[in-house]
C-alpha cells in the first residue's frame, strides 16, 4: 500500500516503513530558512524543516558499461553483479516481485537484452537484433519488456522470454532514448533527443501523443512517481531535472544539477519517494537529492565507481512495483498465441510479432502463414511489410523489414523473397517473407540511385527496375542525371540496360501472359509505354491524358495508371483506365475522390492504391476499390507516406511449359516475348562483358571492332563488326556517385584504363572479364589519359580543380606506383593529352578559365623542350588525336582543328561547324570522325568525305572519352564489298556501315543509295562555314556533295567571290558559281541590260555533267561528235575543247566547279580573256572511277615574255612502263594578258601537230607529241602545273659541308649513298662530272683514301647548253678511328661460372670481340680448345682450387697484337644474402605485445635473380610478427627462410630471435589523494580501484589497503603494485588524509541562495544559485566557487556584493532572427527586378499562407539574389552549363509575452520544413527564362536573438546590464566600468566619468566611489626630477664600464690563440690552387655519386632525341677527401661522367 508525506508540521514521515539515515555531511540552507540546530537520532536526520528527508536505505543497481554495480546506500557497499569487459551496458530494468535484472548492452560483439536473478546469476540473451537500446523498462503486470532503439528509430515490446517481439512506435523517431511504462495508469512514456518531444500512449502503441514538445533537449532516462502522478527526466545539456504531470502540465525544472555535479554530464535517474537519485558521467558518481521542494537539499553518495560513464540506475524498492493482474499476465497470454497487447486498464488485443512472416487467422487469436499478401512501403516511418488479405481485420502490419526511405517492393512467390528499394539509402534490399536473410542486393556502387518502380518476372527469374540518379556535382558545379530502366537475374549474374529512352520512369509492371513491359514516365512529357520484355518495339499509349503517371497495373488487358496530377496538366488526379483491346480510357469513377495516389496493384476483383494525400500531408492512406460493383473499398492501412504497392499469392509453382526459352539454344540468356507479331524468344548477351550478340542471333561473342566510351558514371560498348547486335552495352556500372572521364584501351594487355573525377583515381581492368582495380588515387582531378602499350607507361593530365593548377604524371604500369613522377608541372587547368611514341612527344591542352586562355602545347615526353602550339580562339580543347602526322583538336564550342606536329598548317573542319553541339571526346578511323556530345548527350559519326552524321548512340547521360579500336582495314573489307553496297555511283567504307556518294553536282535521294542531278552544283550555307567575308554580290556556298566552302558569285555575277563583277551587255551567268559569263549567241542579246542570266532568243538545252575529281574527255567526245565546247568553271580557269582543242586558261587557285555543256552546232567561240594571275601555280582534274590512266601536264613560263612554252607530258598507264613526251606549244599574249595554249588535235596520235587555227604558232616540235588515247581507251586524269622556272642550273639534294660515315668500313670499296642529280633552267637532267667514279645512286671510294686522308673531298660539277656551270662539293670522314687493335669487354676480374655445372665438359661462349683498329673483327686464339664460338674447359678442373687461367689473343694484318686474360670459377648455387649468424634479440614497443622482424635478408640465383623467400611464420609485407612468449629466458623464436631457384636448387637460413618485454604496466587509473572532512574520530573510506594495463598482460594487482577500511585523523599512504608477466613492476601511491570539519556561514543572497558540496578533492565549495527566471551575474566573478574557510575568497565576495547583485532578472527575448537561403538554377541577373518580384510572390507569399506563426508575428525581410561566379567562358552561351545563383532573405519572430528557444526553433524548423515542400517543386518563368530550384538547397544561418538596448544576450534569455557595468556595443557583452568611471544605472550603453579623482578599482555604482589623490607640492616635485636625473646618468656610465671590459677581454683572448698556433707552423706553407672551372649543366641534371650511372633510376623519357652519346666532364673541386701531402703533389683527376645529348 502506498503512504504519502503526513500533514504534520514536525519531524519526517518515511513513505517506506524505514528511518533516515543519519547524514553527517548536509549540503545547504536556502536564505528562505534560519539555520537552527540539528536534531538527531540513531539513524535519522532532518533540518529544522518541515516533512522532507532523504531515503538512503534502498539498493540502488548502477551500470558503467562494463559492470552492473549493487549499492547498499547504507553500508556504503559495492557489489559487482555482472560483469563483462567488453560489453557496453545502458539501459536497466527490474521486476522486483519477479526477481528478474534485465538490461541492454550496445557493444557490437554483444548487442542485445539480457536479464538475470537480481544477484546476476544465470544470465541470459533474451533479444537479439537490438542495436542501440539505451532506454528499457518492464511492466510487471503483463510480463513485457519496452525499449527504445536509436539506431532503428522504434519502439518495441516483447514478452519476458524475448517472444512476441513488436514494434509499437516505428515512425517519427529520430534519437529515442529514456522509457518508462507505467502499468497502474496504462501509459507508456518516452523522450526523443532527436525530435527533442517526450510523448505517451497507451500501452499498446495507440493513442500517441507529444506531450511535452518545448524545453527539451537531450533527455536520458526517465523516472514516473505514483505519489506525486508526475513524469521526471534528466536533461544533459542543461544538466537539470525536469518533470511534468502525466498530461504534459506544468513542465519546471525540478532540480540544477550543474552546481551538484560540478558541470559533469547526469545520465540516470530514478523517483522513490520524496527522493531522486541520478547518476554521472566522468566523475561516475551518484547523487540524491530532494524534489517536490524549493530545497536544494542533496549529497554525493558515492563517486569514482570504474570507467568514466555511469549510465541507467534503478532502486529495489517493492512500492515503485505495486501488483496487480492482467489476463496478458496470465500463463495463456489471454488465448493469444503470441502476444497479448494491454491497452488500458484490463482491455487488451492479440497481436503477431513485427517480424516472421505472420498474420492474425480469421478469429484474431492465432499467427498463421497468410496465403494472399498485400505488400506495402510506407517511406517516411521506413516500413516494408503486408497485409493479410485472407485473416482477421487488424490494423497491426507485418513486416518485412525497415530502411530509410523504401519506395517500390515486389515479390518472388516462387522463393518467398520480398524486393524493394530505399531512395534514400540509393539501395535494392532483399529479404525472406519473414524477415530474415536480409541483404543488400544492389547499391549505390552498383550505380543504382534512385529507384522507384520495380516488378518481377518470377517464371524467368529476373527483376526490372527504374534507375535513375544525379551525378556528384562536377568542377564547374554542373551535374547531370541519368535514367534507365534494367533488368538483372534474381541471382545476380546477369544484368542488362533495356530502357534508355525515358526521362523519369516511376511505374513498371509485366504482363507475363502475353510478354509485355509497361512502364510509366513523369518527366516534362508524361506517358505510358508498352514494350516487349526486352525493351525493344515501344508504343507510346497514354500521353495527352496524364499528368504525372505513378504506379501501374494490368489485368485481363486493362492497364491501371495511378496519376497524380503533381505537375497539373490534368483536370484532378485520378486513377486511369486504358483497355488495349479498342484503345479506349476512362477515368475511375468512385465516392471519395482519389487526392495524390501513388502505388497500384490488383488482386482479383480488387483494385488497392496508395494515397498520400497531399504533398505537405505527412499521413496517407491504403484504399482499395471493388473493380467489379466500381464501388469504393474501404481504408485498408493508415501510414506515413503509403508508396509501394504490391499483390501475391505466398506461394507459386512455376509451370515448366511457360518457360518458352528453355528449348532454345542460346550462349548466354533467352527473354520470352510470347507475341505473334514478334519472335517468341530472343537470345540476350549480358551487360558487364565485352560478349555482343553476334550475327546468328543466338551467340555472344568479343567482336573484333570496336567502340569504347564513358557515360558519367558507366563504360560502354558498341560492336563496329557488321551484322552483329547495334545495341549498345555497359561493360561496367560503378558508382552512383562516380565521374569517369577519360578512356584508354591498351590492346598490347587487352586492358582498359579510366579516371574517376570523385575518386581522383585511374581505374583498370582487363577488358574480357571486367573486374575493375584501382591503379593510382591522389588528390588531384584527372582530365586526360595516354598509354604508351608498347613501353607500358600511362600519362594523365591532373587538375586541384576548375580554376586551379595541375601537372602531367605517369607511371611505369610494370613497376608500379614506386615509378610515379610528375613530368610536368605548373599547368594552368591542364585538360586532354595524346603521346607521339615514336617522337617522344607529349601533347596537352589547357582550358580557360578567368584571365589564363586555351592553349595547346608539346614537350618531350620527359617535360623538357616546351612549346605553344596555339593560345588563341581555343576555349574549351576537350580532346586530342594523332592521326598520321597531323594533330586533331576538339573544342567544346563545337569545332575541329587539325595542324602539324608543331603547330603549323593549322586548318578548321569548317564543315562541322553548326553541326556539332558540346563536342568532349573524339577518334577517327579512315573516313570517319566520331564524337561524343554532351548537348545531345550522343555518340557522334561524320562522314569526312561528304559530311554526313548520324547517330551512333544517343540518350545518355553525359559521353566523355571515345575510343575507337579498329583493327580491320576498311579499303580490304568493308560492306562496301558486300551485296548492301546499293551506291549507284561511289561507296564510303565506314566503321560497321557504308555511305554513298555522288559526283559533283549530284546528291543522294531520299534513299541514301541513288544520286541526283542539281541545277547547280552550289548549295547557299551559313556564312560561317566560309574562311573569309564575301562579296555583296556573292555568298558562302557548299559544292555537293564534297566539303569545299567558299564563296562564290550570284548568278549574273562573275569573279573569285570576294569581288564579283557584274556580266556585261550580251553576257549571262545563268547559276551560282565563280565562272566566267557567256557570251550570247548570234540572234541572242540581253538587250542592254547587265548581271543577266541568260540571253534573248537563245534556245537552251543545257545539262549539267557531274564532276567531283572527274573531267572525261571521252565521256565528252562521245555526247557531241561534230562540236562540243565545255566550259570548266575554276576559279578564273575555263577550259574549251572543241574539235580543234582550244584551251584557255587563265592562271588561279583551282576551285573545283561544273562542268556546262551548251551543245550547238554554230557556236564555237570560246570565252572573254581574264587577267592573268601569276601567283597560280596548280590546276588539277582528277579521274575517279575505272581504272584511270594518270597523266601529268606542267607547263612553265619564264620571267621575260617568251615566244613559245613547253608542255612536259608524262603517261603513266598501269600495263605499260611511264613515257615522257615534250611538246613546245606557241603562246601569244593577248592585250589581257591571257596565256592562250594551242593543242593539236588530240585526234591524231603519234603524227607531227598541226594547227590552222592557232593564233600563232612557231617551231613546234614534231618528234615528241602530245598525246592522248583516242575514245574508246582509258580515261584520263590531267594535271596543269605552274613552276617558277630557275634562273641557272643547279644540283638536287648536294649534301651539306660534311659527310660522317660509321665504323666498321667495309675492306672493298665503300659506295657513298650520295646521288648527284644536276638541272638546267628548264628542268632537264644535266650529265655530272666528279673527282671519285659515280656509280648509279653512289660515289665509288677506297677504303685506303678514307684511312689516310683525315677529311676526304668531293668535286662534282655539271654545265648546260648555255656554258652556265654548278658545283657539289663537299667533305667525307671517318668518326673515330683507333690505332691499335681492341677488345672489347674484356673482363677485369674473376669470370663466375653458376651452378649446376653440366655433366660433361662446360664450354664458356666468347662474349669478347676482339676488333682491329677499323672496328673489323679479328679470329681470337686461346691457351684452350675453341670450339666454334665456344672456349672449352673441363669440369674437373673448374672444381679443383685452383681456378682457371684463360688466355684469348688477336692479331691484326699489321701484326699488332692484343691479349685478353682472366680466370674462372664457378657460383655454388642459390644464397641468402647476410644471413644472421648469431641470435636476434628485439624488444617490443610500448603498448604492443608484438613486433615485427623485417625480412631484409634476400636470396639470390646463380643470374643474380631476387627469389621469393618461404617462412615458417607468416610473412606480410616482408614482415613477420612475433609475439611475446610467455615462457624461460632460452625460448627463442626459430626462423626459417627457405628459397629456390628455377633449377630446385634450395638453399636455407636459419636464425633465432628472442623477442623481451622491458615496458613496465601501466596504470591507467590511479586514485588521486583523498582528504575526508569528519567531525568523527575516524572514518570508512571507499575509493575505486586502481586499474593498470600492460602490452604481455598483468600477473597480479596487489593493494596495501582494501576500499572500506578505516582510517584514524592523519594522512595513510596507501600503495597498490602491478606485476606484468615478465616480472616488470610499477607502483601505483596515494594518501588518504582524515581532518576534521568546520562550518562557516555565507551571506544572504536575492532571488538565489548558496549551494555548497564537496569537489573531487573533497574540499567544500560553495556555488552561487539563482531562482527561477533569474541568472548568475555574468560581468562579475560570482559564477567561481567560494570557499568559506579561505579568508581571501570571503574578502574577495564582501567586496563584489557591496556593488553587484549575484543574481540578475533574465527576461524572454522578444524577438529573434534568421536568414534563409535557397539556390536556383537559370541565367543570373543580380538586378533582375521581376525576377525578385517573382520569387517574392512565389516563395514569401507560400509561406504567408501557411500561417506557420500562430502565436509570434513573423516578418519575412526583402528576398535578394547572389550571382554566383560564371562558369559560363567562350562566346557560345549555349554551350556552357546552367547558372546557379542563390536566394536569401531574413525572416524576423516578435512576441511581446516572450517565448523560449524551443518555441522560436519550432517555429523556424517549420519553416524550413515548408520550403523544403516548396522547393521540390518550384519552378519559375520571367521574361521568357526559367528558374527552378534546386531540390536540398535550403539552408539557414544561426538564430540571432534579440534584445534591447543595455541588454546581452544570455543562455537564450536578455540580462540587463547591472549598475557599475554597461553594454559593449562591439562585443554586445556587459563590461564593468574602468577605473575613473561608474554607472549608478541598469542597462546603459557608458559609463560616466569622474569629476575629480579616481576609481580604486572597476564597477563603480556612484560618485561618492570617486577618491581624489593628494596634491604634490613644488618642492617635492623638485626632489623627485633631480633624484631621477641622476640615476639615468649613474646608469649610463655603468653601461658604457661594462662595454669597455668586454672588449679588453676579447683582445686577450685573441692574443693567447695567436701565440699557441704560432708555435706549429712549418716553413713549408701550402697555397690551394685556384678552382678549376665547372662546365654548365642542364638545370634539370642531378648528380648522385652513389650510383655508377647517372640515369640509372631514369625512364626512356629522361632522354631526349637520339641515343647517341657525348661526354660532358665534371670536375671534383672537392679537396677535403685528400691528405696536405697528396694536395700538395698532384692536382686531382678529372672524373666523367657520360650523359645522353640533350
Amino acid at each position: 500500500m502506498l503512504a504519502g508525506l503526513q500533514g504534520s508540521n514536525e519531524g519526517c514521515v518515511n513513505i517506506v516503513a524505514v528511518d533516515c539515515y543519519w547524514w553527517n555531511k548536509y549540503s545547504d540552507i536556502t536564505s528562505n530558512y534560519q539555520q537552527s540546530s540539528i536534531q538527531t537520532s540513531p539513524k535519522s536526520i532532518t533540518y529544522g524543516l518541515p516533512h522532507y528527508c532523504l531515503y538512503t536505505d534502498t539498493p540502488v543497481y548502477v551500470t558503467n558499461g562494463s559492470h552492473i554495480l549493487r549499492f547498499d546506500r547504507d553500508t556504503k557497499n559495492v557489489d559487482i553483479i555482472y560483469s563483462e569487459e567488453s560489453a557496453r551496458i545502458v539501459g536497466l530494468a527490474v521486476d522486483i516481485n519477479k526477481g528478474m535484472l534485465f538490461w541492454s548492452d550496445i557493444a557490437t560483439s554483444h548487442q542485445g537484452i539480457y536479464r538475470s536473478n537480481l544477484d546476476g546469476s544465470q544470465p541470459e540473451l533474451v533479444v537479439e537484433d537490438v542495436e542501440e537500446c539505451n532506454g528499457l523498462s518492464v511492466d510487471w503486470i503483463s510480463n513485457h519488456i519496452y525499449w527504445t532503439d536509436a539506431r532503428q528509430h522504434t519502439l518495441e515490446i516483447a514478452n519476458y522470454d524475448g517472444s512476441g517481439r513488436r514494434i509499437l512506435v516505428g515512425s517519427d523517431l529520430q534519437d529515442p532514448r529514456g522509457i518508462v511504462v507505467d502499468p497502474v495508469l496504462g501509459y507508456l512514456f518516452w523522450a526523443d533527443q532527436g525530435t527533442k518531444r517526450v510523448e505517451r500512449s497507451w500501452l499498446d502503441g495507440s493513442h500517441r501523443k507529444a506531450i511535452v514538445q518545448h524545453g527539451v533537449f537531450w533527455p536520458n532516462q526517465l523516472a514516473v512517481s505514483l505519489v506525486f502522478r508526475k513524469l521526471y527526466w534528466v536533461d544533459t545539456k542543461d544538466g537539470v531535472i525536469m518533470s511534468c504531470d502525466i498530461n504534459g502540465d506544468n513542465m519546471e525544472v525540478e532540480r540544477d544539477l550543474t552546481n551538484m555535479t560540478g558541470g559533469n554530464p547526469s545520465f540516470g535517474l530514478t523517483v522513490v519517494g520524496n527522493t531522486a537519485i541520478i547518476s554521472t558521467w566522468f566523475s561516475t558518481a551518484l547523487y540524491s537529492m530532494l524534489v517536490e521542494t524549493k530545497l536544494a537539499i542533496w549529497r554525493e553518495e558515492i563517486s569514482n565507481l570504474g570507467t568514466t560513464e555511469l549510465f541507467s540506475l534503478l532502486v529495489i524498492d517493492p512500492s515503485l512495483q505495486p501488483l496487480g493482474d492482467h489476463p496478458c499476465g496470465f500463463p495463456d497470454r489471454g488465448g493469444c498465441s503470441h502476444l497479448c497487447l494491454p491497452s488500458r486498464g484490463t482491455a487488451y488485443r492479440c497481436s503477431c510479432p513485427s517480424y516472421g512472416g505472420l498474420a492474425l487467422a480469421q478469429k484474431g487469436k492465432k499467427c498463421q502463414d497468410p496465403q494472399e499478401l498485400l505488400f506495402f512501403t510506407f517511406m517516411n516511418s521506413g516500413e516494408v511489410g503486408f497485409v493479410s488479405l485472407d485473416g482477421a481485420p487488424t490494423s497491426d502490419v507485418t513486416l518485412v523489414a525497415r530502411s530509410a526511405h523504401p519506395s517500390a517492393v515486389t515479390y518472388d512467390p516462387i522463393d518467398k523473397v520480398v524486393y524493394w528499394s530505399d531512395v534514400f539509402d540509393s539501395t535494392i534490399y532483399s529479404a525472406n517473407v519473414d524477415g530474415s536473410d536480409r541483404q543488400v542486393f544492389l547499391n549505390s556502387s552498383h550505380g543504382v540511385g534512385i529507384v522507384d518502380g520495380m516488378t518481377l518476372d518470377w517464371v524467368d527469374r529476373r527483376l526490372y527496375f527504374t534507375n535513375m540518379g544525379q551525378s556528384s556535382p562536377f568542377l564547374d558545379g554542373a551535374v547531370y542525371t541519368w535514367h534507365r530502366i534494367e533488368m538483372i537475374d534474381l541471382d545476380g549474374s546477369s544484368r542488362r540496360t533495356v530502357i534508355t529512352d525515358v526521362e523519369k520512369p516511376r511505374g513498371l509492371t509485366l504482363d507475363l501472359q502475353n510478354g509485355y513491359l509497361y512502364y510509366g514516365d513523369w518527366g516534362e512529357s508524361p506517358k505510358v509505354v508498352r514494350t516487349l520484355l526486352d525493351g525493344t518495339h515501344p508504343t507510346v499509349l497514354l500521353q495527352s491524358q496524364l499528368s504525372n503517371p505513378n504506379g501501374i497495373a494490368v489485368a485481363r488487358g486493362t492497364v491501371y495508371v495511378a496519376d497524380s496530377n503533381y505537375n497539373n496538366r490534368t483536370e484532378m488526379a485520378e486513377v486511369f483506365i486504358y483497355h488495349t483491346a479498342n484503345n479506349t480510357g476512362e477515368r475511375l469513377v468512385i465516392e471519395e475522390k482519389v487526392k495524390m495516389p501513388m502505388g497500384l496493384t490488383i488482386a482479383q476483383e480488387t483494385l488497392y492504391y496508395t494515397d498520400w494525400v497531399s504533398m505537405t500531408a505527412d499521413e496517407g492512406k491504403i484504399m482499395s476499390v471493388d473493380l467489379a460493383a466500381m464501388e469504393n473499398g474501404g481504408e485498408i492501412l493508415i501510414g506515413r507516406r503509403p508508396t509501394g504497392l504490391h499483390y501475391s499469392p505466398l506461394l507459386r509453382i512455376s509451370d515448366p511449359m511457360e518457360r518458352s526459352c528453355d528449348s532454345l539454344v542460346c550462349s548466354q540468356k533467352c527473354i520470352r516475348t510470347h507475341n505473334p507479331e514478334y519472335s517468341p524468344y530472343r537470345c540476350m548477351c549480358p551487360d558487364q562483358s565485352s560478349l555482343i550478340l553476334s550475327s546468328d542471333s543466338a551467340t555472344c561473342a568479343r567482336p573484333e571492332n570496336f567502340l569504347l566510351f564513358a557515360d558519367l558514371n558507366t563504360l560502354k560498348m558498341l560492336s563496329l563488326d557488321p551484322n552483329t547486335e547495334e545495341t549498345v552495352h555497359t561493360l561496367h556500372y560503378g558508382e552512383s556517385g562516380a565521374n569517369y572521364v577519360a578512356l584508354v584501351y591498351d590492346d598490347g594487355t587487352d586492358t582498359i584504363y579510366w579516371s574517376d573525377q570523385n575518386r581522383k583515381a585511374i581505374l583498370s581492368s582487363p577488358l574480357n572479364k571486367i573486374s575493375p582495380s584501382v591503379v593510382y588515387e591522389g588528390d588531384y582531378f584527372i582530365d586526360g589519359l595516354v598509354i604508351d602499350s608498347e613501353r607500358q607507361r600511362i600519362f594523365w593530365t591532373a587538375a586541384a580543380g576548375i580554376n586551379g593548377t595541375g601537372h602531367i604524371a605517369k607511371i611505369n604500369l610494370q613497376r608500379g606506383l614506386i615509378s610515379y613522377s610528375q613530368i610536368v608541372t605548373r599547368l594552368n587547368n591542364p585538360r586532354a593529352v595524346t603521346l607521339c611514341s615514336e617522337k617522344k612527344w607529349i601533347f596537352w591542352t589547357e582550358h580557360q578559365w578567368s584571365k589564363t586562355s586555351a592553349s595547346i602545347y608539346r614537350a618531350k615526353v620527359n617535360g623538357h623542350q616546351h612549346k605553344v602550339l596555339l593560345s588563341r580562339n581555343l576555349y574549351w580543347p576537350n580532346s586530342l588525336i594523332i592521326q598520321g602526322n597531323r594533330l586533331y583538336v576538339a573544342d567544346g564550342v563545337g569545332k575541329v582543328l587539325s595542324m602539324d606536329l608543331d603547330g603549323s598548317n593549322m586548318e578548321e573542319l569548317r564543315f562541322l561547324t553548326g553541326s556539332v553541339d558540346h563536342i568532349f571526346g573524339m577518334a577517327i578511323h579512315g573516313s570517319a570522325l566520331i564524337y561524343s556530345d554532351w548537348y545531345t548527350n550522343s555518340i557522334q559519326l561524320i562522314n569526312l568525305v561528304t559530311g554526313n552524321q548520324e547517330a551512333m548512340a544517343s540518350n545518355l547521360s553525359r559521353p566523355t572519352a571515345v575510343v575507337l579500336y579498329h583493327p580491320t582495314n576498311l579499303t580490304e573489307e568493308s560492306l562496301c564489298q558486300t551485296e548492301q553496297n546499293s551506291c549507284s555511283h561511289s561507296c564510303i567504307p565506314l566503321p560497321r556501315r557504308l555511305h554513298c556518294s555522288c559526283p559533283v553536282g549530284y546528291k543522294l535521294g531520299p534513299d541514301g543509295s541513288a544520286c541526283q542531278k542539281l541545277e547547280s552544283p552550289w548549295e547557299m550555307v551559313e556564312v560561317f562555314y566560309c574562311p573569309w567575308s564575301c562579296h555583296e554580290h556573292a555568298q558562302c556556298a557548299h559544292l555537293v556533295p564534297l566539303l569545299k566552302f567558299q564563296c562564290v558569285c550570284n548568278s549574273g555575277y562573275h569573279g573569285d567571290g570576294r569581288y564579283c563583277s557584274v556580266c556585261p551587255e550580251d553576257t549571262y551567268k545563268r547559276y551560282l558559281g565563280n565562272d566566267s559569263c557567256l557570251s550570247c549567241g548570234e540572234k541572242e542579246s540581253t538587250s542592254g541590260a547587265v548581271a543577266s542570266t541568260y540571253c534573248q532568243g537563245m534556245e537552251i538545252f543545257s545539262e549539267v555533267v557531274p564532276v567531283t575529281d572527274i573531267v572525261s574527255v571521252r565521256e565528252l567526245e562521245s555526247q557531241n561528235t561534230e562540236s562540243t565546247q565545255v566550259h570548266v568553271a575554276f576559279s578564273n580557269v575555263t577550259e574549251s575543247v572543241s574539235e580543234d582543242r582550244v584551251i584557255t586558261t587563265s592562271a588561279s587557285t583551282m576551285d573545283y566547279g561544273h562542268v556546262n555543256k551548251s551543245i550547238s552546232n554554230s557556236d564555237k567561240s570560246s570565252t572573254s580573256p581574264e587577267p592573268v594571275d601569276k601567283t597560280n601555280n596548280r590546276v588539277t582534274i582528277l579521274q575517279g572511277t575505272g581504272m584511270p590512266t594518270k597523266v601529268s601536264h606542267t607547263y612553265e613560263y619564264p620571267n621575260t615574255s617568251p615566244s613559245s612554252t613547253k608542255i612536259k607530258t608524262t603517261f603513266l598507264n598501269p600495263v605499260d612502263k611511264p613515257t615522257s613526251h615534250i611538246t613546245e606549244v606557241s603562246t601569244a599574249y593577248t592585250n589581257t594578258d591571257r596565256w592562250t595554249m594551242t593543242v593539236p588535235n588530240l585526234a591524231s596520235t603519234q603524227k607531227p601537230m598541226t594547227d590552222s587555227s592557232s593564233t600563232s604558232t612557231q617551231s613546234l616540235v614534231t618528234d615528241h607529241l602530245f598525246t592522248i588515247p583516242p575514245a574508246g581507251d582509258q580515261d584520263e586524269v590531267f594535271v596543269w602545273e605552274k613552276i617558277d622556272r630557275p634562273d641557272k642550273p643547279y644540283f638536287e639534294n648536294c649534301p651539306d659541308e660534311l659527310v660522317i660515315l660509321p665504323l666498321p668500313l667495309p675492306k672493298a670499296e665503300i659506295n657513298l649513298p650520295v646521288e648527284l642529280i644536276a638541272w638546267d633552267q628548264d628542268h632537264n637532267k644535266l650529265p655530272v662530272k666528279c673527282n671519285y667514279p659515280i656509280k648509279g645512286n653512289t660515289i665509288g671510294l677506297r677504303q685506303e683514301d678514307l684511312i689516310e686522308n683525315t677529311n676526304l673531298q668531293i668535286i662534282a660539277e655539271a654545265e648546260d647548253k648555255w656554258g652556265q656551270r654548278v658545283i657539289c662539293d663537299f667533305i667525307v670522314m671517318v668518326q673515330d678511328i683507333p690505332r691499335e687493335p681492341y677488345f672489347e669487354d674484356c673482363p677485369d676480374d674473376a669470370l663466375t661460372l653458376p651452378l649446376p655445372l653440366p655433366k660433361d665438359d662446360v664450354d664458356i661462349p666468347i662474349m669478347w670481340t676482339a676488333r682491329d683498329h677499323l672496328h673489323n673483327k679479328l679470329s681470337i686464339k686461346s691457351n684452350y680448345q675453341v670450339e666454334g664460338n665456344n672456349i672449352r674447359l673441363q669440369r674437373e678442373e673448374l672444381m679443383m682450387d685452383t681456378k682457371p687461367h684463360v688466355v684469348l689473343e688477336a692479331q691484326d694484318e699489321r701484326g699488332r697484337r692484343v691479349v685478353c686474360d682472366f680466370n674462372v670459377k664457378v657460383q655454388e648455387g642459390p644464397y641468402f644474402e647476410d644471413c644472421p649468424k648469431e641470435p636476434i634479440t628485439l624488444h617490443l614497443p610500448p603498448s604492443k605485445n608484438k613486433v615485427d622482424l623485417p625480412i631484409v635478408w634476400k636470396a639470390w640465383d646463380r643470374h643474380q635473380k631476387q627469389l621469393s623467400i618461404k617462412s615458417n611464420y607468416v610473412v606480410q609485407d616482408y614482415v613477420i610478427s612475433l609475439w611475446w612468449i610467455d615462457l624461460m629466458d632460452d625460448i627463442h623464436h626459430q626462423i626459417k627462410l627457405e628459397a629456390e631457384d628455377e633449377w630446385g636448387n634450395e638453399v636455407l637460413c636459419e636464425f633465432s630471435v628472442r623477442v623481451k618485454d622491458e615496458q613496465p604496466p601501466i596504470f591507467t587509473y590511479c586514485p588521486h589523494d583523498l582528504v575526508i572532512k569528519t567531525s568523527q574520530v575516524s572514518e570508512r573510506v571507499l575509493w575505486p580501484r586502481p586499474e593498470a594495463t600492460d602490452n604481455v598482460g598483468l600477473r597480479s594487482l596487489i593493494g596495501s589497503q582494501k576500499p572500506g577500511s578505516e582510517f584514524l585523523r592523519g594522512t595513510t599512504l596507501l600503495s597498490y603494485t602491478a606485476l606484468d608477466k615478465a616480472g616488470n613492476t610499477a607502483m601505483c601511491n596515494f594518501s588518504v588524509t582524515i581532518v576534521e570539519e568546520k562550518q562557516c556561514s555565507l551571506p544572504a543572497i536575492n532571488n538565489g541562495a548558496f549551494v555548497c558540496g564537496r569537489d573531487s578533492d573533497e574540499l567544500e565549495t560553495c556555488y552561487v544559485v539563482c531562482e527561477s527566471n533569474f541568472f548568475i551575474n555574468p560581468v562579475s566573478t560570482f559564477t567561481q566557487g567560494f570557499n568559506c574557510k579561505i579568508r581571501g575568497d570571503m574578502l574577495r565576495l564582501t567586496k563584489l556584493m557591496e556593488t553587484q547583485e549575484p543574481c540578475l532578472f533574465k527576461r524572454i527575448p522578444s524577438t529573434a532572427r534568421q536568414e534563409f537561403r535557397m539556390s536556383f538554377t537559370g541565367p543570373c541577373n543580380d538586378s533582375n527586378t521581376a525576377l525578385v518580384s517573382e520569387l517574392s510572390t512565389r516563395v514569401i507569399s507560400y509561406l504567408e499562407t501557411k500561417n506557420i506563426c500562430p502565436t509570434a508575428r513573423c516578418e519575412f525581410g526583402n528576398i535578394s539574389v547572389h550571382c554566383g561566379k560564371s562558369v559560363n567562358s567562350g562566346p557560345v552561351e549555349k554551350r556552357s552549363p546552367e547558372h546557379r545563383f542563390d536566394v536569401k532573405w531574413n525572416i524576423t519572430i516578435e512576441n511581446s509575452t516572450g517565448f523560449s528557444r524551443g518555441q522560436v526553433e519550432a517555429i523556424l524548423i517549420n519553416i524550413r520544413l515548408e520550403l523544403m515542400k516548396l522547393v521540390s517543386r518550384l519552378y519559375i518563368s520571367v521574361n521568357g527564362e526559367h528558374y527552378s530550384a534546386l531540390p536540398g538547397s535550403v539552408t539557414v544561418a544561426r538564430v540571432t536573438w534579440v534584445c534591447h538596448d543595455g541588454e546581452m544576450v544570455h543562455d537564450n534569455g536578455c540580462l540587463e546590464c547591472p549598475p557599475g557595468s554597461y553594454i559593449n556595443m562591439t562585443t554586445t557583452k556587459c563590461q564593468l566600468c574602468v577605473r575613473g568611471t561608474y554607472q549608478p544605472l541598469g542597462g546603459q550603453s557608458s559609463c560616466e566619468p569622474c569629476l575629480e579623482g579616481h576609481t580604486p578599482r572597476e564597477g563603480a555604482v556612484e560618485s561618492a566611489q570617486c577618491v581624489s589623490l593628494p596634491s604634490i607640492d613644488e618642492m617635492s616635485k623638485f626632489l623627485i626630477i633631480t633624484a631621477c636625473t641622476f640615476g639615468f646618468v649613474f646608469l649610463c656610465m655603468a653601461i658604457f664600464m661594462y662595454l669597455q671590459y668586454q672588449r679588453q677581454q676579447r683582445h686577450i683572448q685573441q692574443s693567447l690563440a695567436l701565440a699557441r698556433s704560432n708555435r706549429y707552423i712549418t716553413p713549408n706553407i701550402y697555397v690551394a690552387p685556384p678552382p678549376i672551372p665547372k662546365p654548365k649543366l642542364t638545370s634539370d641534371f642531378k648528380l648522385d655519386r652513389s650510383r655508377g650511372h647517372v640515369y640509372n633510376n631514369h625512364d626512356y623519357e629522361d632522354i631526349d632525341g637520339s641515343i647517341t652519346l657525348s661526354t660532358q666532364t665534371l670536375y671534383q673541386n672537392d679537396f677535403h677527401n685528400f691528405s696536405p701531402s697528396l694536395r700538395s703533389k698532384r692536382s686531382p683527376k678529372p672524373t666523367r661522367y657520360y650523359m645522353y645529348d640533350q
